[in-house]
């Protein structure tokens, strides 16, 4: 008998930056969500992004030269926030240089 895979919901920050796979995340949600948008987070003027403090002591992520997610109706959903998602205002606490980064949204 075939096993069910079942979606993982909350990552550690280990696992979310070994997944390497942001993009893919973000079109699963636009497709599960159906509306909504995709957006690219990039420095302004640095080659990183600069650390990313994942909630419940999930870890820091850094090294990451940009992110993709999705948004919609104001709440933020990718690995990073887990399945509930996150209040954009929320969403940019993670980032310890939000202000030197382009959200997109």
């Amino acid at each position: 008998m075939k096993e069910k895979r079942v979606r993982k919901e909350i990552y550690t920050a280990e696992e979310i930056f070994r997944s390497n796979d942001c993009e893919a995340f973000a079109k699963y949600n636009l497709k599960k969500f159906a509306h909504g948008r995709i957006v690219r987070i990039t420095p302004i003027r640095a080659p990183f992004l600069g650390d990313i403090h994942l909630p419940d002591d999930r870890g820091t992520i850094n090294g990451w030269a940009y992110h993709v997610t999705f948004v919609k109706d104001g709440i933020v959903y990718d690995r990073l926030t887990g399945p509930l998602g996150m209040p954009v205002s929320e969403y940019k606490k993670m980032f310890a240089f939000s202000e030197a980064l382009d959200f997109g949204f």
